[in-house]
């Protein structure tokens, strides 16, 4: 397996794969993205976290179907902008019933990669909520698509039913001053459900970039870390060497001693010698 490219393949390659191999595969490839010399992305990849059971479903939706999810971003983008535009309550229900399918599909999608006896209501709750708020947002977060790693919260007024249902009133449906009053409301209303999606989008991008920076400031506490162990392996070699430095240098004391002996009783042998020679010359 050779280095990633980048960290949305890298991504990719680990949340499709086996939920219960995640956390192996994602250090054996911060590993690889190390050896080729990229530690940058060594650790924007070994801080990756194995997502939750109902995320990592959601993943596999996008990797097994994911026609559901192109399904379910549409049908939002379509009742967002019906909302927007102004429409009422009956105005939208063509639309409001189409996203509620949509949400229906791919959360019984999602439930069916799980083990049957995980499939709780709660469950169920976790998974729908997060598919809205994905599809409220619009897009994926980072660090790309089906790569979902926890669950989202929710992005209108319920906790997992997606827009409010805005029913008329049962008390006298004959009226028409009030049928005229009920159908104000209901538009104050559905421009308030917009308001709050238009903030739910908001709130979900400042959460994404808010994630970046946590992972950046891991990634940045990570490079720190191994700098610290670098500069302590520096500080021991330094002392190493100085102690090396110390020690050569009172050798050479030493031996300068020592070759000034050598060069003092080199210089009286010869000096003999030449004494030697000179009364050898002389005598008769």
């Amino acid at each position: 397996m050779s280095p990633p490219p980048d960290l949305e393949s890298a991504a990719a390659a680990l949340f499709a794969g086996p939920r219960e191999a995640f956390v192996a595969e994602r250090n054996a490839r911060a590993k690889q993205a190390r050896s080729a010399g990229d530690a940058g992305l060594a650790t924007r990849i070994a801080a990756l976290v194995k997502p939750t059971a109902t995320a990592w479903a959601i993943d596999r939706v996008w990797w097994t179907a994911p026609e559901r999810l192109h399904a379910l971003f549409d049908a939002a983008a379509e009742l967002r902008a019906a909302l927007l535009a102004g429409l009422g309550t009956h105005g939208a229900d063509a639309v409001r019933a189409r996203h509620r399918q949509a949400l229906a599909a791919a959360t019984a999608a999602a439930l069916g990669h799980l083990p049957t006896t995980a499939g709780s209501p709660a469950t169920r709750r976790r998974i729908a909520t997060t598919l809205e708020a994905l599809a409220a947002l619009g897009r994926w977060p980072p660090p790309g698509p089906g790569c979902l790693g926890e669950d989202l919260d929710p992005p209108g007024f319920e906790a997992h039913g997606g827009l409010p249902e805005v029913t008329p009133s049962a008390s006298e449906p004959g009226a028409p001053a009030e049928a005229g009053a009920n159908d104000s409301q209901r538009a104050r209303v559905e421009q308030a459900a917009a308001a709050v999606r238009i903030a739910a989008a908001r709130l979900a991008v400042c959460r994404e970039q808010h994630d970046a920076l946590v992972a950046a400031h891991r990634g940045a506490l990570a490079l720190l870390e191994q700098a610290a162990a670098a500069l302590s392996r520096a500080q021991v070699e330094h002392e190493t060497c100085a102690a090396a430095e110390v020690a050569c240098a009172r050798d050479l004391e030493q031996r300068k001693g020592e070759l000034e002996a050598a060069s003092d009783a080199h210089a009286a042998a010869s000096a003999a010698l030449e004494a030697l020679r000179d009364a050898s010359v002389s005598r008769p």
